[in-house]
């Protein structure tokens, strides 16, 4: 009886300090040996859970619609920057909401309460690696003691709040100047296009 595709062994072939290369043998649904490669973190979350965290962020505003945060930032190996989402990694004994709320601090220097908790571990790109992240939904009061006057830890990430109607707009302009987009945010804004969609 056929028993469907599945990994039949697994051997690290090149590690540095944050990531290892592995090449895997598996056998496909026919019955076929092959080989691929894959890319692992060196830091794992002892009980296989997400030890990412991305940050799903709106902020009410009194007449206007709410607005969603963006953050902007330098990656080497794009060798540009991108748009994202604030995204960071579960302290010690920190809780995935608890981490969410400390990475939004940290990065855009708001206060904000989780309004939804960490989803399952999300695959991030599963042709290449297990890398997975959870994403956790969290309301900004403007109005809230330190939103006022946020101040980041990091000033490396510029932040960037956009009105939900105006988000494809946002983006298309980002790549015009040449930024690059992550596929969770542009996925966002595909969404909220399918829901006005008759």
């Amino acid at each position: 009886t056929a028993r469907g595709p599945q990994v039949t062994n697994s051997v690290v072939v090149a590690s540095t300090r944050t990531w290892r290369l592995r090449e895997l043998n598996y056998v496909d649904g026919k019955g076929v040996e092959r080989q691929c490669e894959m890319l692992e973190a060196n830091v794992q979350d002892p009980a296989g859970d997400a030890i990412s965290v991305t940050v799903c962020a709106v902020r009410r505003t009194r007449t206007g619609p709410r607005e969603f945060l963006l953050v902007r930032r330098f990656h080497p190996p794009l060798g540009g920057f991108s748009i994202d989402l604030p995204e960071g990694v579960v302290g010690d004994s920190r809780s995935v909401a608890d981490a969410a709320v400390k990475i939004l601090r940290d990065t855009s220097g708001y206060t904000g309460k989780v309004m939804l908790a960490g989803s399952p571990p999300l695959c991030i790109a599963p042709a290449v690696s297990a890398l997975s992240t959870q994403t956790v939904l969290v309301e900004v009061d403007p109005r809230a003691p330190g939103n006022s006057n946020p101040r980041p830890v990091s000033d490396e990430v510029e932040t960037i709040w956009v009105p939900l109607d105006q988000l494809q707009r946002e983006l298309d302009s980002q790549v015009s100047g040449g930024c690059a987009v992550s596929h969770a945010v542009w996925s966002f804004s595909v969404g909220l296009h399918i829901g006005h969609v008759e």
